[in-house]
């Protein structure tokens, strides 16, 4: 079984991921319940201006395949630092 839970505000997601949990531990037909809820992983936000991208030949697809390299190569060198 799995529950997801998304909102704008992390830590209010938190906060009701903590009570759900609590008030699944009290079925013990439910067996071991954790969460895989991670507050400290940096994010951000971009926002693609598609006319200016179009203009210059890209898609979306484009530029998220390329997106997806790029934060994958800073995960890694993160990790090796």
């Amino acid at each position: 079984m799995q529950f997801v839970l998304k909102g704008p505000n992390l830590n209010k997601v938190a906060e009701l991921s903590q009570k759900l949990i609590t008030q699944l531990q009290a079925i013990p037909e439910l067996g071991t319940l954790d969460t895989n809820l991670q507050l400290d992983i940096p994010q951000i936000t971009l926002k693609l201006d598609r006319e200016k991208a179009r203009n210059v030949g890209l898609d979306t697809a484009s530029i998220g395949n390329t997106l997806k390299v790029l934060v994958g190569l800073v995960a890694k060198y993160c990790l090796l630092t």
